[in-house]
């Protein structure tokens, strides 16, 4: 059997060429362009809830930037955010602004904490009595948070009344170290840091003696006064006003003051943070928050400040409140007379005194919240500046599973904020227990970086009114909300949330109360590492255009933009849309200040989608591989039909000489397996070097591939007419293959009814050119219109399903080869009706048809041809995407009007080959034929 079949391969060259280039062709295609559709692609994995849609719909982060927690549960903490500095560019910001898809792309840069001194003012004038010459009052205070069960007490300050003249420092003369007094007494500051190490203008006190003493402010180290205190020192006036002495007169004369009004430090750390005002009003509607002031300005660059040492000042906007419960109180006691405050004494009455409980009077206490409001308003009217230092970065809290709780783990507090003397710098409440570790980065030791002006104040409350309900701990805006877990806890808290504090290393983390914009981050940044200069970007959060509803369209979106964010940028990228809020418990440790071990509920986000990115091959390429296979198996097929109808005689011949069915099939079978063969073997070499070519990376592995392909095309092929040569009976097979006409005598007066019945002969072979055309004409429309009309992305759904089709070059590639295989096969169905109708044409000629007849005649059954192919590919292409997209537009009929008129041409033009075989052939020839 062997020899039969490579002798009929020889006998028929031309044909068997034809199957091997077309099987060739087909596998070689399919073997580069799977590796062309493998692609990075994010994978949706969990369940969507269906009832929310989030402020945004992607959050892009840092490569990296997931915890375990969110990495093993997809969980997120609420204000995640606060403890993430850097680690995107503005460039990537940029890259992301510009995918196709993204409407919103809002920025946000933390900065880091900024430690400010709101300055609470405490009235003393009715606490001096003004009976007595000299007299002394100590300010005790202490800082309460956590509802009260945190009471951090702070450094004492002290409070020096005399009547006797205070003669403050005029000026220090630098180049001799000398500070000269209003009344010309020149002391050396070397003099004066040995009397009083602690003071830095220390005034003099004209004692009734006529002697003069300074007036210091440092106490000597006891066993229960172990810290240095500050005094103020005030002149009693004898029409009841109070002279200041411990401010720097430089000539002028120290200032009056109706009533005895101190400022107590009061430490807050403030997290400050920058913002693209348009992207960020787009976004949040930040703009339509302002309770003062106007709106920031992306634009505004920061100005130099002026003076000697001049310092960028850049524009800010502040949260007109603080989402926090902390207090300070102010004990003040009146001690007894002093007597006379001196620095010579060996141990001075203020010593000796400031040990002493004295008599109490009511505390002060004010709330934090209502002194920042005092201190926002009165500097903004004033358009005075904050110092912004002690630049301090956290990191996130981290966790230990017990159970179904998380247990907060305890970090270690750097050596700088390990004493009491730290609240200089940063709240009192920096050295209680430290559950956020500070970063490396922190440059809490420098001098003013900038100065903030405030331009505005917002109401964060009006940010996020209305989302409460709907993913609040993804806001950027929105404080964490912490509430007792147990009765214990609950009852600790007094039934109430536990709120953020002025911790820098506090649990519940505060939301930025200070914006800037993106032009100002290169100033505030001055003195970072480079590497978070270079990405200054926190996070980047998108939302998406065109999503109105919550359905697999608008999931399917989000999935495609999440998708090509990733690829593009190589960063984190979660799909926000479809996550909820979800309560967790924690078990927060026992602080140093008085504050129990408490289990509380927070309010986390459990991402529904997370996005995976995975390596998977492009499901709208495959189809298209799909369809070319499909067109291969088609005109192969053809093929070896034409070659089973040419040898009917000698399949008849075989059956008569005894040879069984199977046998009969198995030699079509293998003509067309050896032809598979070659073809693999051709593919397999071709591969490597065409994906080489079009800077595709193909596996070696894939030149097995390639013989398997092509041996199973060919063999599927040939199944058909494998069937039907083995099942035909020996008679049967000696009749002649051609269909009898079905028209009526008579009615062939025109080439184009010639035409019609030419194709209508064998209908099999005509169906199968134009189903071949058929499915060119609908991969041609889809993918026009996705370009054209679609504007290059076309998203519905499938059953369901949420799917995007984009057209990319890999795939106008395919769909051309697929026009090519569509029309070789119009070509070959033509070619062997003018073989096989050999006889009617030299009949034709023989009655005077010219060549030019016969030529009008091939090329009208070829525009038959392309008409059923034309038409049922536009049809095909309209239905299909009318079931995706939901309907369609007088543009996507165009479309397909188009290729399908597109087609027809095709096929028409495609007889033009064989209607010069026919002019070529002598009409003798054909009457052989």
């Amino acid at each position: 059997m062997l020899r039969i079949i490579i002798a009929q391969l020889r006998y028929r060259t031309g044909r068997s060429v034809a199957v091997v280039s077309a099987v060739m062709l087909a596998t070689t295609g399919f073997c580069v362009l799977t590796g062309a559709t493998t692609a990075s692609r994010l994978q949706a994995v969990g369940v969507v809830q269906a009832n929310y849609r989030s402020a945004y719909d992607i959050l892009v982060r840092p490569a990296g930037s997931r915890g375990e927690l969110e990495t093993r549960q997809g969980l997120v903490r609420p204000n995640f955010l606060s403890g993430q500095f850097g680690g995107l560019s503005v460039d990537q910001w940029r890259t992301i602004q510009a995918v196709e898809g993204v409407d919103i792309a809002a920025p946000v840069a933390m900065v880091g904490y900024v430690s400010i001194d709101l300055g609470l003012p405490v009235d003393l004038t009715d606490k001096v009595d003004r009976r007595l010459r000299q007299q002394l009052l100590r300010l005790s205070p202490e800082t309460i948070a956590d509802r009260g069960l945190t009471r951090v007490p702070g450094t004492p300050a002290f409070v020096y009344v005399t009547r006797n003249r205070l003669i403050p420092v005029r000026d220090f003369a630098n180049d001799r170290q000398v500070h000269v007094y209003a009344d010309g007494t020149e002391l050396s500051a070397e003099y004066v840091s040995q009397r009083c190490p602690a003071a830095s203008q220390p005034p003099l006190e004209m004692l009734s003696d006529g002697h003069r003493e300074l007036v210091c402010d440092w106490l000597r180290d006891d066993a229960r006064s172990p810290v240095s205190h500050a005094v103020r020192a005030y002149q009693l006036m004898d029409d009841g006003t109070f002279r200041d002495a411990t401010v720097l007169t430089r000539g002028r004369t120290l200032p009056v003051l109706d009533r005895l009004v101190v400022r107590q430090p009061a430490r807050f750390s403030l997290l400050a943070a920058a913002v693209d005002p348009d992207q960020e009003a787009r976004l949040s509607g930040l703009n339509h928050a302002l309770t003062s002031g106007r709106y920031l300005d992306g634009a505004e660059r920061p100005q130099s400040s002026g003076g000697e040492h001049p310092v960028p000042r850049v524009p800010m906007l502040a949260t007109d409140r603080l989402v926090s419960d902390e207090q300070i109180a102010v004990a003040i006691s009146v001690l007894p007379e002093p007597g006379r405050v001196r620095a010579g004494d060996d141990r001075p009455a203020l010593a000796r005194l400031a040990v002493d409980a004295g008599a109490a009077l009511p505390p002060v206490r004010r709330a934090l919240g209502t002194v920042w409001t005092d201190w926002l308003t009165s500097t903004t009217a004033s358009g005075g500046t904050i110092d912004i230092h002690d630049m301090v970065t956290v990191a996130s809290p981290s966790y230990d599973r017990d159970g179904d709780a998380l247990r907060v783990r305890p970090a270690d507090p750097p050596k700088r904020l390990r004493t009491a003397a730290d609240t200089e710098r940063f709240s009192p409440l920096a050295v209680d227990t430290a559950l956020r570790a500070i970063g490396d980065d922190t440059r809490a030791d420098q001098e003013v970086v900038v100065e903030g002006t405030v331009v505005g104040a917002v109401d964060p409350l009006v940010v996020t009114r209305g989302r409460e309900l709907t993913g609040a701990p993804m806001e950027t805006f929105v404080a964490p909300r912490v509430s007792g877990a147990d009765q214990r806890s609950s009852s600790a808290l007094g039934g109430q949330d536990m709120l953020p504090t002025s911790s820098i290393t506090g649990y519940v983390a505060a939301p930025p109360q200070l914006l800037t914009n993106l032009v100002a981050l290169p100033d505030l940044l001055r003195g970072a590492d480079a590497g978070r200069a270079q990405a200054p970007l926190s996070a980047v959060r998108v939302r998406v255009a065109g999503i109105d509803r919550f359905d697999a369209v608008g999931r399917e979106r989000v999935r495609v933009v999440a998708e090509e964010i990733a690829a593009r940028t190589g960063l984190d990228v979660d799909i926000v849309l479809g996550s909820s809020a979800t309560r967790e418990t924690l078990v927060l440790p026992a602080g140093r200040y008085g504050r129990p071990p408490l289990t509380v509920h927070e309010m986390w986000t459990e991402k529904g989608v997370a996005a995976v990115l995975v390596r998977a091959v492009d499901r709208k390429s495959s189809v298209l591989l799909g369809m070319v296979l499909i067109t291969c198996v088609l005109f192969v097929g053809n093929a070896v039909s034409a070659a089973v109808r040419d040898r009917r005689r000698e399949l008849a011949i075989l059956a008569c000489q005894g040879w069984p069915a199977r046998r009969l099939a198995a030699l079509i079978l293998g003509e067309a397996g050896l032809l598979g063969v070659l073809a693999g073997v051709a593919a397999g070499l071709l591969t490597i070097p065409v994906a080489a070519a079009v800077g595709i990376e193909v596996p070696w592995s894939r030149v097995a591939v390639a013989l398997g392909v092509a041996i199973a095309l060919t063999l599927v092929a040939a199944i058909v007419p494998a069937v039907r040569a083995a099942g035909a009976y020996p008679a049967a097979a000696l009749q002649p293959a051609l269909a009898p006409a079905r028209t009526r005598a008579g009615t062939h007066r025109t080439i184009l009814r010639m035409a019609v019945t030419g194709a209508r002969r064998v209908p099999g072979r005509t169906a199968l050119a134009a189903v071949s055309l058929a499915i060119a004409v609908a991969a041609l429309t889809f993918a026009v219109a996705v370009d054209v009309t679609f504007k290059g992305r076309i998203i519905g759904t499938v059953l369901g399903d949420g799917v995007s089709l984009t057209v990319r070059e890999i795939d106008r590639v395919t769909v051309v080869g697929l026009m090519v295989f569509s029309i070789a096969a119009v070509a070959d169905v033509l070619y062997l009706g003018v073989r096989e109708r050999a006889t009617e044409f030299a009949v034709l000629q023989a009655t005077g048809w010219s060549d030019g007849a016969l030529v009008r005649m091939v090329c009208l059954e070829g525009l038959v041809i392309g008409v059923l192919g034309g038409v049922a590919g536009g049809g095909i292409a309209l239905g299909a995407t009318f079931l995706f997209a939901g309907g369609i537009t007088p543009a996507m009929l165009l479309v397909a009007a188009g290729t399908a008129g597109f087609g027809v041409l095709l096929a028409a033009t495609a007889g033009l080959l064989p209607a010069v075989l026919v002019r070529g052939m002598p009409a003798r020839h054909l009457a052989d034929e």
